[in-house]
């Protein structure tokens, strides 16, 4: 996957899923990808607390800031240069 490989050079990047970890295809394993899973965490939907987010942020040491909302951001991020600024 030369998205994964790409991205994962210039960012940190996780896959955070609602779901068991067995259920996830293993195509992450080839990459420096950090994953945070519902059953790692006991944190599905409806969870007031909101543990697997809380320790995503905890893991990174940030507050959230930055998201790719449109396919066009994202090019940005892929082309050579500086990083896209957020919208």
């Amino acid at each position: 996957m030369p998205f994964l490989q790409k991205i994962s050079e210039a960012y940190q990047i996780c896959i955070v899923s609602d779901t068991d970890t067995l259920m996830l295809p293993d195509f992450y394993k080839e990459y420096p990808i950090k994953l945070f899973t519902s059953e790692d965490y006991g944190s599905y939907k409806n969870d007031g607390r909101n543990r697997m987010f809380t320790e995503v942020i905890a893991y990174y040491g940030v507050q959230p800031d930055y998201t790719v909302s449109n396919l066009e951001e994202l090019c940005a991020i892929l082309e050579p240069g500086e990083p896209a600024e957020p919208a």
